[in-house]
């Protein structure tokens, strides 16, 4: 048989197999050696750019035709309602289509999508339409990037290969809306459109040229008939397998509360800035940044020191480290004690991210982990969702500190639960005692 173009990649991770105990520097170097993963971690990167980069412009170009705060809203809701409505349905397309044609065939909708509309982006439908379409085939792309990545970097280096993904995500995150706003206000919105699009034209020329695996291991990719059957029986079997696997249920339920609560400062940080710590948007701006900094460090630390702390600690050390740093952030007297807060928050923001990633793509079977994954992210999703919509109205009454406070106690209080649940669901079942016959209970007494 001859060797496939993926085996370089595989031969290059086979000792783990051999139960070789690394040092986190051999990890690392060992991952960063992979050209697999190098290449898809920098597509990842350049087309995570252009999005956050494409965001603003769109933003701006509503706000430039004269749309008030309610367009604005509906455009953020469209860019989140994909994953809240579709992410299990996309997700099975990442289990049974071949990863590199469907990743590369998301970065060419998306690059002909925003090239599109510099010319056709005239009215707010358009504009609308555009940003959910965007958002419907980035969700595609994300789970299968999370259903890959196991198959090329394989166990032993998934929590740093999730790291390293975590710091390509967040990089765009903190720098894609500044990019994007010096670009609306120098050259005109317009102009990042086509920027986005130009971006995900190379994150797809980049895989192209990318040696992965077909398929997941035993499972053959399905011709095109009666694709909508399979895909509602793959639904079906993902639900089902979230249902009977302990750690996926808590996962995917935590996961809601989590962001239930967690998101709840979103609605608070330009309130908490301006009208607590008066220090206007300087202050409102230097506390998003720094949170978006903590949430590039952190990965990065983790994928770089990591020596094999399992990926349920990352999510405790995590979001104990959110939770109280939120706490922090809320009652800090001054800018320089909220900065310090919102760096920490931004840190444990990161290694979570990190961590239920690697938790899904673990304890997922084969063949699954695209519609285990959308499954997982859809139910976080929904808990953002709910909380961006009451959390205008939780700041209205309870006050901007206040709701810092809720938010971080919120979380730490979810991941008591969690803690306990994770335990409970690791535990040995005790056996039931064996009945003792009369005869036998007599010489006992």
């Amino acid at each position: 048989m001859q060797p496939s173009a993926y085996e370089p990649d595989r031969r290059a991770i086979s000792d783990r197999w051999t139960g070789m105990n690394l040092t986190s520097h051999k990890k690392t170097s060992r991952l960063l050696a992979l050209p697999s993963f190098r290449t898809l971690w920098l597509a990842r990167t350049t087309s995570m750019l252009g999005d956050r980069l494409a965001t603003v412009t769109v933003v701006s170009l509503i706000v430039m035709q004269g749309h008030g705060s309610a367009a604005v809203s509906m455009a953020l809701v469209l860019d989140i309602a994909p994953r809240v409505l579709g992410g299990p349905i996309l997700g099975t397309l990442a289990d049974r289509v071949a990863p590199r044609r469907l990743m590369i065939s998301c970065d060419l909708i998306q690059a002909a999508l925003f090239i599109a509309l510099t010319v056709l982006a005239t009215t707010l439908p358009i504009l609308l339409g555009g940003v959910f379409l965007a958002a419907t085939i980035s969700t595609i792309f994300r789970c299968t990037l999370a259903s890959t990545i196991p198959r090329v970097v394989g166990q032993d280096l998934l929590v740093a290969a999730n790291s390293f993904l975590a710091v390509a995500h967040n990089t765009g995150l903190a720098i894609g809306p500044l990019a994007g706003g010096l670009l609306a206000a120098t050259i005109g919105p317009r102009h990042g459109l086509w920027i986005n699009g130009v971006t995900f034209l190379l994150s797809a020329g980049l895989i192209a040229f990318t040696a992965m695996p077909s398929s997941a291991p035993g499972q053959a990719v399905q011709p095109a008939t009666g694709a909508v059957r399979r895909m509602v029986d793959d639904l079906r079997l993902g639900f089902a397998e979230i249902a009977r696997r302990p750690t996926l249920r808590l996962l995917a339920l935590g996961c809601f509360a989590l962001l239930l609560f967690a998101c709840l400062e979103n609605a608070a940080v330009v309130f908490l800035a301006e009208q607590s710590l008066e220090v206007g948007p300087f202050g409102y701006g230097l506390l998003v940044s720094v949170f978006g900094i903590g949430m590039i460090v952190a990965p990065l630390a983790v994928g770089v020191l990591w020596r094999g702390i399992s990926p349920q600690h990352v999510l405790y050390i995590g979001e104990a480290t959110y939770g109280a740093a939120t706490v922090v952030t809320g009652l800090a007297p001054s800018l320089p004690a909220a900065v310090v807060g919102a760096t920490l928050a931004g840190a444990g923001n990161g290694m979570e991210t990190t961590a239920i990633e690697t938790i899904v793509q673990r304890h997922s079977p084969e063949g699954k982990v695209g519609v285990v994954y959308g499954t997982v992210t859809s139910l976080m999703a929904l808990g953002a969702l709910i909380s961006f919509a009451v959390g205008g109205l939780i700041v209205t009454w309870l006050g901007p500190r206040a709701t810092y406070v809720v938010s971080g106690a919120g979380v730490l209080a979810v991941l008591a639960v969690l803690v306990v649940g994770f335990r409970l669901s690791a535990a040995p079942q005790a056996k039931p005692a064996l009945e003792c016959s009369p005869e036998k209970r007599a010489r006992r007494s």
